[in-house]
């Protein structure tokens, strides 16, 4: 499926969030507010925080999702012109507003259980770790001789590791040995492993029950590194949490169908940071509120 496309909009992933994300398209768009104000509580998390409450899976997700919405209203608000959307692990599920597969309402409730669910999942623990200058064949060694799951291929030489903290302890310490850095990131579980099967299960139950649609703009899958097509719908957005993150060849099947401008949404610019390592040569930009939108909009244009 070659799509002669332009420009992409990507949506932020956990680890990005912070107190008063989105207050200021709140203050800006009618759009944005609207967004907020259907929350209820979640607007109050994430102007108000505390900072603490955000590091919960359980709030985070819900919280980044609806900015991102937002902020994605926000855009469309501004007539720019967008040719596909995609977005990295919880990302997704904003991309999934964005090209009406699912509407705000129902994707908001799936996300606070979905949250919920992951954080419960591995009550014993475990984590997730990002491995930075492994080269395959030492990452390959490092996962045999630990057990961890290679669950993130975010860009060339960056991979995120998870598993039970007994497994990424012994994978760190195998990596340091071979001189590779290993950073422990701030999660509450080994998240995109087979420790969410049940997760998984229950997403795909709660889709059933859900109106769900073909998509309006082209999005691309966590799960396969290409494009939704409406009969795979259901099977991929439950698979996502269970499975690794193809973020690179997500990028790079963008890129190859003609798209040039990247526009993350959400909160930071990770994913900006991300596309250039893949590609140098792509434009990227990030809205997380008025200010961003508008450089943006100066920069780029109207299209």
């Amino acid at each position: 499926m070659v799509i002669d496309m332009k420009t992409a909009v990507v949506f932020s992933g956990q680890g990005s969030q912070f107190v008063g994300m989105g207050q200021e398209l709140y203050n800006s768009y009618p759009e944005s507010k609207k967004i907020f104000d259907a929350s209820g509580e979640v607007k109050n998390w994430c102007f108000d925080g505390p900072k603490e409450l955000l590091t919960q899976t359980k709030y985070t997700q819900p919280v980044l999702f609806t900015a991102s919405v937002a902020g994605w209203e926000a855009l469309k608000s501004n007539n720019v012109k967008v040719d596909v959307v995609a977005g990295f692990s919880l990302g997704e599920y904003a991309a999934l507003v964005a090209s009406e597969v699912i509407s705000f309402d129902d994707c908001l409730a799936l996300v606070k259980k979905r949250g919920r669910w992951m954080e419960e999942a591995v009550p014993s623990g475990g984590g997730m770790a990002a491995v930075l200058g492994s080269d395959e064949q030492t990452l390959k060694e490092a996962v045999a001789f630990s057990g961890v799951q290679a669950v993130n291929y975010n860009a060339p030489g960056q991979v995120v590791i998870a598993g039970m903290n007994d497994q990424l302890q012994k994978a760190t310490e195998f990596l340091k040995e071979k001189r590779v850095k290993v950073i422990p990131l701030s999660v509450s579980g080994p998240f995109h492993s087979t420790f969410m099967e049940d997760v998984s299960v229950k997403i795909k139950s709660e889709l059933h029950n859900l109106s769900i649609n073909a998509p309006k703009i082209p999005i691309m899958s966590n799960v396969t590194g290409d494009y939704y097509e409406k009969d795979n719908l259901t099977e991929l957005i439950a698979s996502q949490v269970k499975s690794p993150v193809l973020w690179e060849s997500t990028i790079r099947k963008l890129i190859a169908d003609g798209v040039d401008t990247f526009i993350e949404v959400g909160a930071g610019k990770t994913l900006c940071g991300l596309i250039k390592k893949i590609d140098n040569s792509v434009k990227t930009f990030y809205v997380q509120d008025k200010t961003t939108l508008d450089e943006m909009l100066t920069e780029v244009g109207k299209w």
